[in-house]
């Protein structure tokens, strides 16, 4: 890769896409940032007084020049406790969202403003009036972080998916409208049974279109690997995992997962 002091942008652009190509790991992908990019990267940030935060889900890459890397709710969170005044979060629309909700005086910057999460806008507001509606003081809407501020707007409460069920078996409200995702809207009504919880049909469609075909594929092929699942998968997926957990909060803070057999 070429290391000229004098390459500009689109050089720099081309070489690292000419890299990405043949890496076949994250790390070999992370380790093709030029040197000369990660300090032109440091030198912004003291400019500007900035600080970069990255979800789990984008490339290895920009993972590679972030300060921290983590879930939605935990960056949103760690913004508002870091004295930069500039964020720039790497990730989608609702991940700026909540950030800004958080950290209303700091300036939150989006790398790739068209980046978007098709299910954070997978409700109508009409199913949340009729579900008011039909229930009244004894209906509580919940909606799962992963969504937009405005739908944010129709609900009672925030949820992660760390702290979903036990969120929902705290409501004192019977009846729960859970949106948008409803994976994860089922997995949280198996662990409160006691509560009368109402699915919508949003969905991440990338979670929801793994199958356990797939499952079987790959564990035929690595018979000793455990099964990880996520509970926005869909619920026969999920019947196959080992554990079911969503990721850790931050790469610096490792969580334990939980052991699919003994949720309750």
């Amino acid at each position: 890769m070429a290391q000229s002091a004098n390459m500009d942008a689109s050089e720099l652009a081309r070489d690292i896409a000419a890299g990405l190509a043949s890496a076949t790991t994250a790390t070999e992908r992370a380790a093709l940032v030029p040197a000369e990019l990660v300090e032109a990267i440091q030198q912004l940030k003291a400019q500007r007084d900035a600080v970069i935060l990255a979800h789990y889900y984008v490339a290895p890459e920009v993972q590679a020049v972030a300060d921290y890397v983590g879930d939605s709710f935990y960056l949103a969170k760690l913004a508002k406790s870091l004295p930069q005044q500039t964020i720039v979060l790497c990730g989608v629309e609702f991940m700026g969202e909540s950030a800004k909700l958080l950290n209303p005086t700091k300036t939150v910057l989006l790398p790739e403003p068209g980046a978007d999460c098709p299910m954070a806008h997978m409700v109508k507001r009409e199913t949340v009036d009729a579900a008011r509606a039909e229930y009244g003081d004894d209906l509580a809407v919940v909606c799962y972080v992963n969504s937009t501020v405005e739908i944010k707007s129709w609900s009672d409460v925030c949820v992660t998916s760390s702290n979903a069920v036990k969120i929902v078996s705290e409501l004192p409200q019977q009846h729960v409208l859970f949106i948008p995702d409803q994976n994860l809207g089922r997995f949280v009504a198996e662990q409160v049974p006691q509560k009368h919880v109402i699915l919508n049909n949003g969905y991440c469609p990338r979670h929801h279109i793994i199958t356990v075909e797939q499952i079987v594929d790959a564990t035929e092929a690595h018979p000793d690997a455990l099964v990880l699942a996520h509970p926005e998968c869909k619920a026969d997926v999920l019947a196959e995992a080992d554990y079911i957990a969503p990721p850790p909060a931050s790469s610096s803070m490792p969580r334990s997962p939980t052991p699919a057999s003994s949720l309750s």
